[in-house]
């Protein structure tokens, strides 16, 4: 079973691997070349290789968090190189070249190429229950939702034998924080897709005395056959994924 869980820096190593050239020029090879060298590093130079992916995976949570190209760039990566980069995710689960994925979506001095938004998302969260910015922040989450949605689509449209692609991905969107505007890492906004667990549903538990997330980890963990009844912090699994 392909499993999307937790962190591995190694997917867009190995995407930059399959076509680095193209990205890298357009948005890096300024900063990092052979000439200008910026913090050291030379991707003009830089090849791929799996027994010393250090490098990569580097370059990966820089792209990843929205450090690299920084935000002062006019030439950063658009929607179309997003979506390229979901469509080059279920690629690689499609033909089982990776396993476990992760795409963190950096907040910081990031001002999306969404319809309506002028204003860096990170300050957004922080809204202060501003309608304006609240405003601004839906449409900033809704894009973010119709991405999700088209990846988790085209993953059920991908056929394999007896099932297809979702069935046997687990995918989990959401956030480390339940109320951005004040810092509360309670009643976290979470999606759980695929892999066999009861859909079409919402979960909700005890507002106050939460469930911890890490049950959640565990019922995953159990999900793709792994023998595990701890996780962390948890207190066992999360009820109702399973009919």
């Amino acid at each position: 079973m392909r499993k999307v869980l937790q962190s591995c820096a190694l997917l867009f190593a190995a995407t930059l691997a399959a076509e680095p050239r193209a990205f890298l020029e357009k948005h890096c090879f300024e900063c990092h070349d052979a000439e200008t060298k910026k913090g050291g590093l030379d991707l003009t130079a830089l090849r791929y290789d799996a027994a010393k992916p250090e490098k990569w995976v580097l370059l990966h949570d820089a792209v990843a968090a929205g450090e690299m190209p920084p935000a002062k760039r006019k030439s950063r990566p658009d929607p179309a190189e997003r979506a390229a980069f979901v469509a080059e995710l279920g690629g690689r689960l499609t033909t089982d070249s990776t396993r476990v994925v992760t795409l963190t979506l950096s907040t910081f001095s990031v001002v999306p190429h969404v319809p309506g938004v002028k204003n860096e998302t990170h300050g957004l969260t922080h809204h202060g229950n501003e309608p304006d910015k609240i405003a601004e922040l839906r449409r900033i989450e809704e894009a973010q939702l119709r991405v999700f949605g088209e990846m988790l689509a085209a993953f059920r449209d991908t056929r394999e034998t007896g099932g297809n692609l979702l069935d046997r991905t687990q995918v989990l969107y959401g956030s480390c924080l339940g109320n951005a505007n004040s810092h509360s890492n309670q009643n976290l906004p979470l999606i759980l897709a695929g892999g066999g667990f009861r859909h079409g549903q919402q979960l909700s538990f005890d507002t106050v005395n939460n469930k911890p997330l890490a049950n959640l980890y565990v019922s995953m963990l159990q999900g793709l056959g792994v023998e595990a009844d701890k996780f962390a912090t948890s207190t066992g699994t999360l009820r109702g994924l399973r009919s």
